[in-house]
């Protein structure tokens, strides 16, 4: 059966050899990108390649709420359910950038504006008789720490502090959402891939900038990488199963549960929806 399939950050790296391998099993994909010219080149492609037409892109920018939120309406005029959303953008900064609503970047792009994104989805996503929510995580995250306070997606120390804590939060709202839509046949669940050579490791800094070839060619490649989230899109084996991260396709790996307790996954996101003035 062929799925709508929504991919974030499709441009390059995991989301663009996720979405080549989804638009070749024929499945229909809307790629959410920032580049929009260069997204419209890669649906192009990926139409002439593979005889697919029913690729389509909207413009999405995660470390805006003002454009995320547009994005929503504007996918909601244009569709009325959605099968499977994978959240592949990411981000890294090894400098201290701010959102335009103010927050430390890396947070921003690979947290907040990924929940945002994913509240907004759930009406369509609650239509079908099952859907998916893959989140493309870390296991940087089982080394994240997180300072639970009103400002701490602000005051967050930008590189891989920022990059693990990002992740350990998007692991805690995995759980979270997972718990949460149990009932309504919406299964979420992340995935570690690996270390994989992609674009998102490149800093401003000098330090980033020596180690970064290093760290891409000790890397696996993101064909290897988008294995499993084309897995947990599409596969019937994972239909009921929620709440785990997976690596190297059906590898479902355990989890540091000391650092994910129940109440301070409910306060992380209680700041977190207080911030996003979401209602839950």
């Amino acid at each position: 059966m062929k799925k709508r399939i929504l991919i974030t950050g499709a441009t390059s790296g995991i989301g663009l050899k996720t979405a080549e391998s989804l638009a070749e099993q024929g499945h229909e994909l809307i790629l959410a990108c920032r580049n929009i010219e260069f997204a419209e080149s890669i649906r192009d492609r990926l139409i002439n390649s593979f005889n697919n037409p029913k690729i389509d892109v909207i413009h999405l920018d995660l470390s805006s709420f003002r454009n995320i939120r547009i994005f929503i309406d504007e996918f909601n005029q244009k569709y009325a359910y959605l099968d499977v959303l994978i959240n592949n953008a990411g981000a890294f900064f090894d400098k201290k950038h701010l959102s335009e609503d103010g927050y430390e970047k890396t947070m921003a792009v690979n947290f907040l504006g990924q929940v945002l994104l994913t509240e907004g989805l759930l009406p369509p996503l609650k239509t079908p008789e099952h859907a998916r929510i893959i989140n493309i995580c870390s296991k940087a995250a089982f080394s994240g720490k997180l300072n639970l306070t009103d400002t701490m997606f602000v005051d967050q120390t930008p590189n891989f502090k920022a990059y693990s804590a990002s992740k350990l939060a998007q692991l805690m709202y995995t759980i979270d959402l997972s718990n949460r839509l149990k009932d309504n046949h919406i299964t979420v669940n992340a995935v570690h891939p690996g270390s994989v050579a992609t674009g998102i490791w490149k800093g401003e800094g000098l330090l980033m900038k020596l180690i970064s070839p290093m760290m891409r060619n000790k890397a696996d490649q993101p064909e290897m990488a988008a294995q499993t989230p084309v897995y947990l899109a599409t596969s019937p084996d994972v239909r009921y199963n929620t709440g785990e991260m997976y690596e190297k396709v059906d590898h479902v790996m355990s989890l540091p549960h000391h650092k994910l307790e129940p109440d301070t996954i409910k306060n992380l996101m209680k700041i977190t929806y207080e911030i996003l003035k979401i209602t839950i």
